[in-house]
């Protein structure tokens, strides 16, 4: 959701569809902050159209797919600006609700899908620039390491020694409550 960045001025994307129907039988309007620098290309194997865009100035406009069951319209952002970008538009309720829900639905018939590929946003500290994921795998196991370390898990030494006697319950240790297996 938050892993893409609106395109800068002069930067190219890719606008694809998923959809049953050929090149020839969908065309694309592009709003007037940019550019269509490639015809459509069809890859029926998996289904998709795609025609490649460029921003020539900022702007929050729409692009509008026109196919035989109706329009449809994605929103373009060019900005300097960081903000949140939607990559995808769907007609599906279930994908909306988890992929893309900045945007609202839509019914055409064969379309299933308009997405661009916004380029991937980079997350900057301390002079170091990473991706969002690279980020928050280093926080969590950080975070991982130090809120287990002093934990009992009450299994001492198990299960080098066999099944033993006892109960289970509370002790203080260090100030702390846990529940340790302590002998009968």
């Amino acid at each position: 959701m938050f892993g893409r960045r609106p395109l800068q001025v002069g930067e190219a994307a890719l606008l694809s569809t998923r959809t049953s129907l050929s090149g020839r039988e969908l065309s694309l309007t592009v709003p007037v902050g940019g550019e269509m620098t490639a015809d459509s290309v069809t890859a029926k194997a998996g289904g998709e159209v795609v025609w490649r865009i460029q921003a020539t100035s900022e702007g929050n406009d729409e692009a509008t797919l026109h196919s035989p069951g109706g329009t449809i319209a994605k929103r373009l952002v060019a900005s300097p600006a960081s903000r949140y970008v939607s990559a995808t538009r769907t007609g599906k309720w279930w994908e909306r609700l988890l992929l893309a829900p900045g945007e609202s639905g839509f019914s055409v018939g064969a379309v299933t899908a308009v997405s661009v590929d916004y380029p991937s946003r980079e997350i900057g500290l301390g002079g170091l620039s990473a991706h969002r994921v690279v980020w928050f795998l280093c926080i969590s196991i950080l975070t991982g390491k130090h809120s287990v370390r002093g934990v009992s898990w009450g299994l001492g030494d198990w299960p080098s020694r066999g099944p033993r006697e006892g109960r289970c319950g509370p002790q203080v240790q260090d100030g702390l409550a846990r529940r340790v297996w302590a002998p009968a």
